[in-house]
């Protein structure tokens, strides 16, 4: 494997579960199979830290368009 690829895997897996990314149930099933064949001994706990990044990323979307205020005309 490249010196360069690892970083780049890294990197991938880190975004996925800081929250930077929109989580869509293809990626997180994308994902889960990729930390399978690169990560076997530690692949569940990431995707412990997957799962809680994605249920923190709906409640965020819901308390978002719960939040929106309509502007009213003056």
């Amino acid at each position: 494997m490249p010196y360069l690829y690892i970083f780049s895997i890294g990197a991938f897996f880190r975004f996925a579960v800081d929250g930077t990314t929109s989580l869509t149930f293809s990626k997180v099933l994308g994902i889960g199979i990729i930390a399978i064949g690169q990560y076997g001994l530690f692949a569940p706990i990431y995707w412990v830290r997957l799962f809680f990044a994605w249920i923190r990323q709906q409640k965020d979307l819901d308390d978002r368009s719960r939040n929106k205020t309509i502007a009213t005309p003056r």
